[in-house]
């Protein structure tokens, strides 16, 4: 059963086109929700790596100022 504007209809009484594009649209629907699922996915990995580059900066900063190379520290 399908509902459109208030009203409930049997898939198979709809005619083919009507079905063809209720299809389409539930693949359309799924898609979007697969593609939410990558988005959020991209977002974590993306957070990963930019922590990933602020630690590793601040390794190489912490680095530096050990090795005598700061002016300071002479």
């Amino acid at each position: 059963m399908i509902t459109i504007d208030g009203k409930e209809y049997a898939e198979e009484s709809l005619p083919e086109a009507a079905q063809v594009q209720l299809r389409r649209i539930m693949q359309l629907r799924n898609e979007l929700v697969e593609l939410q699922l990558v988005a959020e996915e991209r977002r974590v990995a993306l957070g990963a790596r930019e922590q990933e580059l602020v630690r590793l900066v601040k390794e190489s900063e912490e680095g530096e100022e050990s090795d005598g190379n700061d002016p300071e520290s002479v």
